[in-house]
């Protein structure tokens, strides 16, 4: 499987009083535990950074406004494809349910995601086709009127 170093977050929701987290960040920063377990396909789930991770590791969710997390490995292809994450600026105690909606979350995503692009693919086939097809040559006058019947010879 390919590892992945690098993780932009183009997009975020964020509750009063909590900062956005958008930005491109090195996967690494989030430390070994994280590469490690969003490389192999596995959920990083963290309770309480400070007491869960590494220092170097805990200061950089915590310099987000992050205290919790679990972060859902997207692997497509063998490659880490699309991290999703759920946060809490305070620490908290993750329930199994709310692991089972964020891995739901992430999976529907993908799906639309690719809807999205398979959609966007026609649509460009269609109109590159379009352009290159001359347009077809309107047959006759008498043979599109339905009362109109071919004559003899």
């Amino acid at each position: 499987m390919r590892t992945a170093t690098a993780s932009p977050i183009r997009g975020d929701w964020a509750t009063d009083g909590s900062p956005s987290i958008l930005g491109h960040y090195s996967l690494a920063d989030f430390g070994e535990l994280a590469v490690e377990k969003l490389n192999k396909g596995q959920p990083l789930i963290v309770n309480d950074s400070l007491a869960d991770l590494a220092p170097e590791a805990a200061k950089t969710f915590q310099d987000i406004g992050i205290a919790a997390t679990i972060c859902m490995p997207l692997i497509k292809e063998g490659k880490l494809t699309s991290p999703m994450a759920i946060h809490d600026k305070v620490r908290h105690r993750w329930m199994d349910v709310e692991l089972a909606l964020i891995k739901e979350v992430t999976e529907r995503s993908w799906a639309h995601i690719q809807r999205v692009r398979s959609d966007a693919e026609l649509r460009s086939t269609a109109a590159a086709s379009a352009i290159s097809t001359p347009p077809s040559k309107p047959a006759s006058k008498t043979a599109r009127q339905p009362w109109c019947k071919p004559r003899k010879r």
